[in-house]
């Protein structure tokens, strides 16, 4: 039972589903990739039962079967193959399977196939079209999930749904310190409100792929987010988090008056001064004190009992001089984001700074 492929078609699927591969697992069939033929189509398949990876291609192979393949190996193998194409065979008597490359091959047991947990694509998923910059609206939000991953719902981020218009989609995140939101309207299946809410684990893998299509089940329990190019069709397929998410929509959606004097700042002399603050504090807070036409950020370190001060040209026209500490790790991961030259941002009830593009909102705390 033969049939070959092509080595970079291959390789392109496996680099999508290597990283779904389980680490530590009581099941070791879970750390192989699944091939599995029918009807002259190749499905590819690696799950650590929370993520789940699917490849799909066609195949010129008259004979349907299904083995495994030990996952880490077979990864680092195709790296070091030199010849384009990768003949596999299969001999069911021993479930044992031959690669061969070139002048090179290797054989490998198949593990139980009956023991790989069934990861499927149900039939009757619901789906939603994604813009084609929706990679990159995940990145914008992406920075503001918590790193605390004993608060499930901070360590996520949320797809909110129909929250105040009909096909509106919010991509929300937050550690109660900062919080990030991109917004989006599509054409919606379901009318009600809804989330999906996506622990931080799956959202660096979705980010990995560049998805057409969301899909999802009637229990929203599942996510699927489909991509396809010429090599074959992905499916990630994530479980989402069980979790409530924070109601952050007062700062979102608020106005917040327009008495607050917006200031502007070039972004590059920015970052530089942000920088030096951090080597010259043993803290990354860093005092803010804007006056007419201008910015000084002063820092002090307690140790070396030393203190710097930097001034920046800055476009606050207020009569009144405003001063506030701020995270200075947290500003400069927003700043990485943006991609204008010219930052412009508000201070609010001396509470907080807001950033707003269009369709997109970032609120930073500040300390007094």
């Amino acid at each position: 039972m033969l049939f070959q492929i092509n080595k970079e078609w291959l390789k392109k699927g496996i680099s999508k589903l290597k990283n779904t591969l389980a680490k530590d697992s009581p099941n070791p069939v879970t750390k192989h990739y699944l091939f599995d033929i029918k009807n002259k189509v190749l499905t590819i398949k690696s799950t650590n039962n929370a993520l789940s990876s699917i490849w799909v291609t066609p195949l010129d192979c008259e004979k349907d079967m299904a083995f495994t393949i030990p996952g880490d190996i077979f990864t680092s193998l195709l790296t070091t193959l030199e010849n384009d194409i990768v003949f596999f065979e299969y001999f069911p008597e021993s479930k044992d399977v031959k690669i061969s490359c070139g002048k090179y091959s290797w054989d490998a047991s198949s593990g139980t196939i009956e023991d790989f947990p069934r990861v499927e694509i149900p039939n009757d998923l619901e789906e939603i079209k994604l813009p084609s910059n929706f990679h990159e609206l995940l990145k914008s939000v992406s920075f503001s999930i918590s790193g605390d991953m004993t608060k499930i719902d901070l360590s996520s981020m949320c797809i909110d749904i129909n929250k105040d218009k009909l096909g509106q989609i919010n991509l929300l995140s937050t550690d109660r310190t900062r919080l990030s939101c991109a917004t989006m309207f599509l054409d919606i299946p379901k009318k009600e409100h809804f989330q999906f809410i996506i622990p931080k684990s799956s959202l660096s893998e979705i980010m990995k792929f560049e998805p057409t299509k969301l899909m999802y089940d009637k229990d929203l329990r599942k996510a699927y987010f489909y991509e396809e190019d010429p090599s074959g069709t992905y499916v990630l397929q994530t479980v989402l988090a069980n979790a409530v998410y924070p109601d952050i929509y007062t700062y979102l959606n608020g106005t917040f008056g327009s008495d607050a004097e917006s200031i502007k700042l070039q972004k590059s002399d920015l970052i530089r001064a942000l920088k030096r603050t951090l080597i010259t504090s043993d803290r990354s807070i860093g005092k803010f004190t804007f006056t007419k036409g201008n910015l000084t950020i002063s820092t002090l370190n307690e140790i070396n009992t030393s203190k710097s001060k930097e001034y920046l040209e800055a476009g606050y026209t207020g009569d009144a001089e405003i001063s506030f500490k701020i995270n200075v790790n947290f500003l400069l991961d927003y700043l990485s984001q943006e991609t204008l030259d010219v930052i412009s941002f508000k201070l609010i009830n001396n509470k907080c700074l807001i950033f707003d593009k269009e369709n997109y909102r970032h609120v930073l705390s500040v300390n007094n």
